[in-house]
This record gives structure tokens, C-alpha cells and sequence, in this order.
């Protein structure tokens, strides 16, 4: 993949934000755990479903942002 210059990149074993505007399965805001590198700009991911188990599905790179300093300390 690209790396641009100055633009966070998630690398797998890392929480992401969801940062995008439109998804049938998250909502803005929604903290993920980086998989893996998938094919045309695009991340596996694992969040917590519905039910409670979790689920892997891509997202596009770009919807994924840097998750807040603040939920950590």
C-alpha cells in the first residue's frame, strides 16, 4: 500500500475510530481492531456485532482514523 506523507496509517493489531460517513454495519465513531491488510485501499477489521460476538468485515483505509488519547489514560 501507499503511504502519503503525514497521513496515519493503521498497521494489524491496532484500534482504529471508524471515521466514515455511511455504513450498513457501523455508526461514526465506532472503535475497531485492525486485522489485517486487505486488497484496493481497504482494511479488515473485527468489532463487537449485534449479538455480542465479533465481527470481521473491510472498511476503506481512509474512513479509519487515530482513536482519541483520552480513552487510554
Amino acid at each position: 500500500m501507499k503511504r502519503r506523507p503525514g497521513r496515519w496509517v493503521p498497521e494489524p493489531g491496532q484500534l482504529a475510530f471508524y471515521t466514515g460517513g455511511s455504513s450498513r454495519l457501523l455508526k461514526n465513531g465506532k472503535l475497531l481492531r485492525v486485522v489485517a491488510e486487505a486488497t484496493n485501499q481497504r482494511m479488515i477489521v473485527e468489532a463487537i456485532g449485534h449479538n455480542g460476538t465479533p465481527v470481521r468485515f473491510t472498511v476503506l483505509t481512509k474512513n479509519l482514523g487515530r482513536p482519541q488519547p483520552q480513552l487510554f489514560e
